[in-house]
């Protein structure tokens, strides 16, 4: 009995019959056979169709992903026991197999070669499909050899552990970017980002069924490997997967100790068709096919409720280190986001992340590599922003520069600003240390638009803010002292608290919220910058309750605390500029339809250059920015500044 072409079938006439044991037994021509205790499925399905087909099996995989590990059990039983042989019919593409490491390569090139099989005695150099195995993705041998291959012909990569088969993705033949799915390149990109260190080179099942566990992998790859092929273009033509194929979309983690299924999307090339959006973005939507702690760029959100009542989510991203060379991997941060509802909280940390995650370094086509005082000599201006310009650069060391586009419609002003300054992670270890980069003007937006507005609200909020703390001066009271009911929240955190005006340069809205304990101990601050005095207080209030929250779960999130012993157990009355003075001052809203345009005309007036960067990760989409100026001071503490304790605001934290 067969089913046809290209499929699995039983060995010769048949029998299925149930063992008074519980268990199942195959009666054929040549005596009875005991299959595994898991078999139901597999045998129900041969006993209904008639055959069991590959392309079936596959389909079944597909809908039900779950069952991938049962089948794979009783799969590769049943083919290693002789139970089921392939049926080979007419031409067929042809397969082999290379590995890297110590990975199970022989024993998948003995079942793969076994009689029937497409790929008896072919070579890596001349198969239309390559299956590339390997014991670690960190593996550094594995980016060139991959790349090799798929060259000249379509990969299928399948990584090894201990208990456990990663298969996927399948990478069409070719070089550069692909349309549909991954090229070497970027694929390689999303898992060095996700280093998980604890399974690296665990390439050997070990423990209790380790053997059985290893032949279910292989069965399984071999499985995957067969309804592939079915899926290539038929003979005469140059094979390549059919568009329709599920696993150049991501790569499927078989835990066959658990018996479930685990699928990792693959994120588009960078050289796709993805674009920014000009509207309204719904970031958990989108963001939904890129949640994968192996190639991914975040993990899960997890939410939590304070106990004001607001919730507060987190994620993890993948960080460049700042010591990390061009190729080296990188580690993972945490993102925060908090709201009154748990989607606000879920959509704000995923706009942390994808802040965080587009501006870690990367090539820039369109950057240069020169030196600061050869711009200046060709009519070019160089912005040193922050702590960039306090003497430690070096005007005739070479480096990677970024072009900076005007406030607020997009073009080039014909300035250039150090890539060290404005991304994390540069490979200039020297412009990382006199640059000093950090988060100040980054932000990811609905559009580019409001991505720069949102990262200029928080340039001039720490211009602000660095202004007020480092002079001790009093601030008054703000105009609209609880527009968003903040100070409720605050009580039910068993605290008190108020808000400080500190609008300061061009006259752009800016607040502070002070939150203490009963005993007047513990201050801890939020901030916001935003068109009117209203707003800025609810984001400043807004902001210091989602610190609350962190500090509500530091020990859960593995934070230290707020702020350094010494500042905690501080006062407030011993600190006057905590404290409003004075009556709340009147501050004028923006005089045009467009917040933008007049912000950067209050801010040209004061003297103020501005203008941002562009990080848009291209695979993500989302609009991300950092904004710039070199008039605007950092949050670091200036020299010469005098404080009762050498804390900065920041480190409360916020």
């Amino acid at each position: 009995m067969t089913n046809g072409p290209r499929g699995l079938a039983p060995r010769g006439p048949w029998r299925l019959l149930r063992d008074p044991g519980g268990g199942f037994l195959l009666d054929d021509d040549e005596g009875r056979v005991r299959v595994p205790d898991r078999p139901a499925h597999v045998l129900e399905l041969l006993r209904d169709r008639g055959g069991l087909a590959t392309e079936e099996l596959l389909g079944d995989l597909g809908v039900r992903p779950d069952e991938v590990a049962d089948l794979a059990v009783e799969l590769a039983d049943l083919v290693r026991s002789g139970v089921l042989v392939r049926t080979p019919g007419g031409p067929r593409p042809t397969v082999a197999v290379e590995g890297i490491g110590r990975s199970a390569t022989a024993e998948l090139r003995t079942v793969l070669t076994a009689p029937g099989s497409p790929s008896a005695g072919t070579t890596a150099g001349t198969a239309d499909l390559v299956v590339l195995t390997c014991d670690d993705h960190a593996d550094p041998r594995l980016p060139d050899r991959l790349t090799e291959v798929a060259g000249r012909s379509a990969v299928l990569l399948v990584r090894w552990g201990a208990g456990r088969c990663w298969i996927g993705p399948l990478i069409a033949a070719g070089r550069g970017h692909r349309p549909v799915g991954a090229c070497p390149s970027c694929l390689v990109e999303a898992l060095r980002g996700n280093v998980e260190p604890d399974l690296a080179g665990a390439a050997h099942p070990v423990g209790t069924g380790g053997a059985v566990l290893r032949a279910a992998a292989v069965g399984a790859v071999a499985a995957v490997v067969d309804g592939i092929l079915e899926e290539f273009a038929g003979p005469g033509s140059a094979p390549v997967p059919a568009p329709s194929t599920p696993w150049r979309a991501g790569i499927r983690e078989l835990r066959l100790r658990a018996a479930e299924v685990v699928v990792h999307p693959v994120l588009p090339c960078a050289g796709s068709s993805a674009t920014t959006s000009t509207t309204e973005v719904d970031l958990v939507r989108r963001l939904d096919g890129f949640v994968s702690g192996l190639t991914g760029f975040l993990d899960r959100p997890r939410v939590r409720r304070s106990a004001a009542g607001r919730f507060l989510a987190t994620t993890t991203h993948p960080l460049r280190a700042p010591s990390a060379g061009a190729g080296a991997h990188g580690r993972r941060a945490t993102a925060f986001g908090a709201g009154r509802t748990d989607g606000e909280a879920v959509t704000a940390c995923l706009g942390e992340a994808v802040e965080r995650f587009s501006t870690t370094w990367r090539p820039d086509p369109d950057a240069v590599v020169t030196t600061a005082t050869a711009l200046r000599a060709a009519g070019s201006r160089v912005l040193l922003p922050g702590s960039a310009g306090n003497g430690a650069w070096r005007d005739e060391e070479a480096t990677e520069f970024r072009r900076v586009r005007a406030v607020p419609d997009g073009s080039w002003t014909g300035a250039w600003v150090p890539a060290a300054a404005v991304t994390f992670g540069h490979p200039h270890q020297w412009a990382v240390a006199a640059a000093r980069p950090d988060s100040t003007g980054c932000a990811a937006g609905r559009d580019t638009a409001d991505a720069v507005r949102r990262g200029l609200a928080e340039l001039v909020e720490r211009d602000a803010v660095a202004a007020w703390w480092w002079s001790r001066e009093p601030r008054p009271g703000a105009a609209h002292p609880d527009p968003g009911g903040i100070t409720a929240d605050l009580a039910a955190h068993g605290r008190r608290g108020w808000f400080l005006d500190l609008t300061h340069r061009a006259g752009i809205p800016t607040a502070v919220a002070v939150s203490v304990l009963p005993d007047g101990t513990g201050a801890t601050l939020g901030f916001g910058a935003a068109p009117t005095p209203a707003e800025a207080v609810v984001r400043a209030g807004e902001e210091l309750l989602q610190v609350l929250g962190c500090l509500e779960f530091g020990d859960e999130l593995g934070l230290t605390g707020a702020g350094s012993p010494a500042w905690q157990g501080q006062h407030v009355e011993d600190h006057p500029h905590l404290l409003p003075h004075g009556r709340p001052r009147t501050t004028p809203v923006p005089g045009g339809p467009d917040v933008l345009v007049d912000w950067n005309s209050r801010l040209a007036a004061a003297g103020c250059e501005v203008g941002f960067v562009d990080l848009t990760h291209p695979r993500l989409a989302v609009p991300v920015v950092r904004v710039v100026s070199p008039q605007l001071r950092p949050w670091r503490r200036p020299a010469g500044a005098a404080v009762p304790v050498d804390v900065n605001p920041w480190d409360l934290p916020v």
